[in-house]
């Protein structure tokens, strides 16, 4: 048996947040009006005793078309989480009624542990959430702005060398170069720590901020350019892919020597892209690649290519080494959302 847990999205409450009629139910595949659904058998109240008169029927949803038969219920943790458990396909043998009793009296029993390892799992990932924030935060009040002053110090003392015309200049030139280099590294492992919570309104406007403190504080020409105003996907998937566009200009600076770099969000006929862009130096490797393709090369960058698994999303690389690199990421369809949910 496997067992998954995981705090739903909005998005996808429909799909399993549904009117039970009961706390407990037990529902078989039937044929009606409306096609085949999963329809309730037995339901029983928070007492234990079956519900009479009671009738639910699961979403019409590619979650639920190819079960035959589900136990359904409906769990507390406290007075601040809720849930839902799920058994598919279930064997309950002749007596229905005592195997959800049983059912009903484990979870009981388990649901102080799992509401208890729940609230500490959350308050780890706040704490974590806060020192990231933190540690930021002291990035940009502490060292940056040292550096900063540090190489505006320097910049007056070239100027000053220049003008004395002994030689020196030239290597605090380099020296305030590298200096420029650090500044922007901080700030960017600045951006990567701070916690990252974005919803469907936020992300379109987030990618632009992004894009455009990148060409600020790099020098770059980096442009983001679309047409939506909102991305509706789940929030995991979208703090996922804010992370790889961080990822994919930190590459491009770093290694890629791009001189523009264009990010671009496009949706057509129900498929939605972020594309990457840029004119730099490539990857080692020459052509076009999805994602088994560059695993199974062993090519690409590593830290994009888990993110995209993570989301069940597609990415190809298109590379000419010396004239530039394209990432396309492929977002999940609303069908393959779905069964990835």
């Amino acid at each position: 048996m496997r067992l998954r847990l995981f705090e739903a999205d909005p998005a996808l409450e429909p799909i399993y947040r549904f009117p039970l009629g009961g706390e407990f139910v037990h529902a078989l595949r039937r044929q009606n009006h409306a096609g085949s659904r999963l329809v309730s058998e037995l339901t029983l109240d928070v007492d234990g005793r079956p519900v009479n008169g009671s009738t639910c029927v699961f979403p019409d949803h590619p979650m639920w078309r190819d079960v035959d038969s589900a136990v359904a219920a409906s769990f507390t943790f406290g007075q601040e989480w809720s849930g839902r458990l799920f058994l598919i396909n279930p064997k309950m043998g002749r007596n229905r009624l005592a195997g959800l009793l049983y059912l009903q009296t484990v979870i009981r029993q388990i649901s102080p542990a799992v509401s208890g390892a729940y609230v500490l799992r959350r308050l780890r990932s706040k704490a974590g959430a806060i020192e990231r924030m933190r540690v930021a935060q002291e990035l940009h009040d502490g060292a940056i702005q040292s550096l900063v002053a540090l190489e505006m110090q320097i910049y007056a003392l070239r100027r000053r060398s220049e003008l004395s015309f002994n030689g020196l200049a030239p290597e605090l030139g380099k020296i305030q170069e590298g200096l420029r280099r650090e500044i922007t590294s901080l700030r960017e492992l600045m951006v990567q720590i701070r916690p990252l919570a974005l919803d469907p309104r936020q992300f379109v406007e987030y990618l632009a901020n992004l894009v455009e403190r990148f060409r600020r504080e790099t020098g770059i020409n980096a442009n983001f350019v679309t047409d939506l105003e909102e991305l509706r996907l789940p929030a995991y998937m979208l703090r996922e892919l804010g992370r790889i566009v961080q990822e994919a200009l930190i590459n491009a600076r770093k290694h890629s020597g791009a001189r523009h770099i264009l990010v671009s969000l496009t949706c057509s006929d129900g498929q939605c892209r972020i594309v990457i862009d840029d004119d730099g130096c490539g990857f080692a490797f020459a052509g076009r690649f999805s994602l088994q393709q560059l695993e199974a090369d062993r090519q690409g960058p590593m830290v994009i290519k888990e993110r995209i698994r993570n989301i069940g999303a597609g990415l190809t690389i298109e590379s000419v080494p010396g004239r530039g690199a394209r990432l396309e990421i492929a977002l999940p369809s609303p069908k393959a959302l779905a069964t990835y949910a």
